[in-house]
C-alpha cells in the first residue's frame, strides 16, 4: 500500500494509462476536465469502463458534478450508473490495482482540495475492493444513465436557471 497526498491527478492518470481490460470508477462527483483526460486514455483501446456516481440535480446546479462530463463519457462508450447516497471513492484498474480515498474524480478533488488516496496492488488487498464494486454494481440494477436522461436533465436545469434570472 502507498499513501498519496500530493499530485493525485498525476498519480491516478499514470495508473489509468496502464489499463488494458477494465476500469471502474466510484465517485459521487465527476468534472469535465477529468472526464476529458479519461476519454483520451480510453481512445483506441478496448477497455470496459464503468463509473458509479450520483445523478442528482442539486449537484449539477451547484456545479459539484458536471452533466457535460457525463454526456462526454456516455458518448465515448463509458457506462454511467447512478447510485443514490453514494459517498465512497474507489478507482479500480484491471481488477489488479486500485486507489481508495477521499478524492472525487474532479479537478478540485484531484488537484485543489486536501485529499488523499491509498494505492493497492496486492491481489488479496485489491480483491476486497473488487468485491465492493461488484456489490454496488449488483445493487444498482438497471440504473444506467443514457444520453436522453442527461439531455432531459440539462433542459430542466436550463429552464430553472431561466426562471431564476427573471
Amino acid at each position: 500500500m502507498q499513501l498519496y497526498k500530493n499530485n493525485l491527478e498525476q498519480e491516478i492518470f499514470k495508473i489509468l494509462e496502464m489499463a488494458h481490460e477494465n476500469v471502474v470508477i466510484i465517485s459521487p462527483f465527476i468534472s469535465l476536465n477529468t472526464s476529458e483526460k479519461l476519454v483520451d486514455i480510453l481512445k483506441d483501446k478496448q477497455i470496459d469502463c464503468k463509473i458509479i456516481t450520483r445523478f442528482e440535480r442539486k449537484s449539477f446546479i451547484e456545479k459539484a458534478s458536471s452533466l457535460d462530463a457525463l454526456k462526454l463519457l456516455v458518448e465515448n462508450g463509458v457506462k454511467i450508473l447512478a447510485l443514490k447516497d453514494l459517498h465512497s471513492r474507489v478507482y479500480l484498474i484491471d481488477y489488479k490495482m486500485c486507489f481508495v480515498g477521499s478524492a472525487n474524480f474532479t479537478n478540485k478533488g484531484l488537484n485543489l482540495n486536501h485529499e488523499l488516496l491509498l494505492f493497492f496492488d496486492e491481489k488479496y488487498e485489491v480483491e476486497k475492493f473488487n468485491s465492493y464494486a461488484n456489490e454496488l454494481l449488483t445493487s444498482i440494477g438497471d440504473w444506467l444513465i443514457t444520453i436522453e436522461q442527461i439531455k432531459k436533465e440539462q433542459e430542466i436545469i436550463e429552464r430553472e436557471r431561466g426562471r431564476r434570472m427573471k
